[in-house]
């Protein structure tokens, strides 16, 4: 179960406070995972590619939810077991507007955001 952590301000008004992702399964483009959005579940495909900037793209199943939500998110930084930070075009650099998931709170993935992405708004996970 990963959950997100942490993100960029300009995302505020337009990203639930609450998502927790489980894993089902792996498939030949990536994975399927739960995605819990304010307590509302719902399923997604999510689609790897894996070029000189790789890139995860969402596919929602059963829900219809802002198209920007299936933009691809480029991968930023990953750390096996801990965390993952997905943004915008890595050619924005710091103003990429970005979002850190990860199975805990770590002081050490909250200081690689703000490396790759600048300041960010940490979710209250005793909300969720």
């Amino acid at each position: 179960t990963i959950r997100l952590l942490m993100f960029s301000p300009k995302l505020a008004k337009r990203i639930p406070s609450c998502l927790i992702s489980k894993f089902l399964k792996r498939t030949k483009e990536g994975a399927r995972r739960t995605l819990k959005i304010n307590k509302i579940r719902t399923q997604v495909r999510i689609n790897v590619t894996n070029s000189s900037h790789p890139t995860l793209q969402l596919t929602f199943e059963g829900v219809s939810l802002p198209a920007s939500w299936t933009d691809p998110q480029y991968v930023r930084y990953a750390k096996p077991q801990q965390c993952i930070i997905l943004g915008t075009s890595p050619k924005e650099g710091r103003r990429s507007t970005c979002v850190l998931w990860g199975y805990n709170n770590t002081v050490y993935c909250q200081q690689t955001f703000v490396e790759k992405c600048g300041a960010g708004t940490v979710v209250d996970l005793t909300k969720c």
